[in-house]
């Protein structure tokens, strides 16, 4: 018995190419009208995070003939055309005097070029380990907002990463912390939480810090913002 294969139903050859997701995104029944934002958002959604496998997105593209020319959403990393997977480091920093923490985390590409980022500071005085779950919680649940395929995520509280890795459970913060990090992580069973020392993790590390001086949160998407440098 042959097993079951995914098809793409709108090309007579069944495999996914630009062309033809550009005339059915231009079909009638889907483009919203101009005057309703929300069916603008709900056609660009559909569009952009459509579950397509990046490499065949990339392929597809280069063969397009020039139909559509893919750039990076300034509002997500580009997970639809990148030709690789990523690598996500995170880190948190606290000022107990200001009773503020911030959350610092960093996505690099397969050659260790940063190509996004979030600082997300938050108020309240908390501890280093239950910062750092925040931080990598975040971490995931932004990869998993924007379909970012990710094989490693860093941190470098060790204490946290052997809690999510091991079989630590118990009725405190910490322990639902983790539940929720082990379930996000369950989404992507081939991405790896490890451990990395401190010096190995300065960019997630400066993010974080510089989150102290911030009202709100920051992100980018491209090259790493001048600043922070």
């Amino acid at each position: 018995m042959c097993s079951d294969v995914l098809i793409w139903g709108k090309d007579n050859s069944g495999i996914f190419n630009v062309k033809s997701a550009y005339h059915l995104a231009i079909s009638p029944r889907d483009i919203p009208s101009s005057s309703s934002p929300l069916g603008n958002k709900c056609f660009w959604s559909k569009l952009w995070f459509s579950p397509i496998l990046a490499k065949d997105f990339e392929s597809a593209n280069l063969k397009a003939e020039g139909i559509c020319n893919v750039q990076r959403s300034s509002i997500s990393p580009p997970s639809l055309v990148a030709p690789s997977r990523y690598k996500i480091n995170t880190d948190a920093a606290i000022d107990i005097n200001l009773k503020k923490h911030s959350l610092g985390v960093v996505v690099r590409d397969a050659q260790d070029q940063v190509i996004a980022g979030i600082i997300a500071p938050a108020i309240g005085n908390v501890s280093p380990e239950i910062a750092e779950a925040k931080a990598l919680l975040l971490a995931l649940e932004w990869a998993q907002s924007v379909n970012l395929p990710v094989d490693v995520v860093e941190s470098d509280c060790k204490s946290l990463v052997d809690k999510v890795n091991g079989s630590f459970s118990n009725y405190s913060v910490m322990s639902d912390f983790v539940v929720r990090i082990r379930h996000l992580l369950s989404f992507n069973p081939t991405c790896i939480l490890s451990y990395v020392p401190r010096e190995l993790n300065k960019l997630a590390h400066n993010c974080a810090r510089a989150g102290l001086g911030l009202d709100g949160e920051y992100s980018w998407n491209g090259c790493l913002p001048s600043w922070l440098s």
